[in-house]
């Protein structure tokens, strides 16, 4: 996993130490309907939007829909975040 993630073994243990996982179904969920969660939708959405450009996954400036807001126009949705059923 580390060399996947663009580091080595020592740099990734160190991104692991400022990951929280949420371990249990009961954990996430929590958090996915908790009081934080929209903006941590939209920071990820943001990130995977330009990691999906880099790549050319994604062309041009697509949107990004999140279960609580839109960012840009609804017309161009290229990456939806959905809210978890």
């Amino acid at each position: 996993m580390a060399k996947l993630s663009g580091t080595n073994l020592a740099g990734f243990e160190t991104q692991l130490k400022t990951t929280y996982m949420y371990y249990t179904p009961k954990d996430g969920a929590a958090f996915m309907t908790g009081a934080s969660c929209p903006r941590s939708w939209i920071r990820s959405a943001s990130a995977s939007s330009t990691i999906c450009r880099r790549k050319g996954e994604v062309k041009g400036r697509g949107r990004i829909m999140t279960p609580t807001k839109t960012l840009g126009s609804s017309k161009n949705v290229k990456l939806r975040f959905d809210a978890p059923t």
